[in-house]
């Protein structure tokens, strides 16, 4: 967005006085990467051929590319500007993701206590089933013992 404001703010035409009412009519243009370039050869033909007007475009009170370029500065460095709002937006998404991996934490830690308290449940009522076990078997064993006791007899 920045680059696209300094894009503009440079390629849009200047209403100053003089023969030159384009950054890239003195040989200032924008690649494809967002980098600036400058034609020296086409700048010294603009400052040798009329050096007033190059004055005028970038200097201007109103319309200069200087003027334009800090104005759009000074409102992206405001205490409100642009990249105060983008720095208080990526601090707004940290602090959200802070408050959802503590609440994840905090759901996690919640299962992690119901699983272990079934566990514990589990273990307790499988040493009941045991004993229970351990008490029919010997139950059985007494009844069968019985029973060949008074085969015997």
């Amino acid at each position: 967005m920045m680059e696209q404001q300094i894009s503009s703010a440079l390629g849009s035409k200047s209403d100053v006085e003089g023969a030159f009412k384009y950054a890239s009519s003195i040989g200032i243009s924008f690649q494809r990467d967002g980098s600036l370039q400058l034609d020296t050869a086409v700048l010294t033909e603009a400052l040798e051929s009329d050096f007033s007007s190059v004055t005028k475009l970038f200097s201007d009170d109103d319309q200069g590319l200087a003027f334009r370029l800090d104005a759009l500065v000074e409102n992206m460095l405001d205490p409100d500007g642009l990249i105060d709002a983008r720095e208080d937006g990526l601090d707004a998404r940290v602090k959200n993701v802070q408050d959802q991996r503590e609440s994840l934490e905090f759901r996690l830690a919640k299962t992690e206590a119901r699983f272990r308290a079934q566990y514990a449940g589990l273990d307790t009522l499988m040493v009941q089933l045991s004993a229970t076990s351990d008490f029919l078997t010997q139950q059985l064993q007494g009844l069968q013992d019985l029973a060949s006791y008074g085969n015997n007899n």
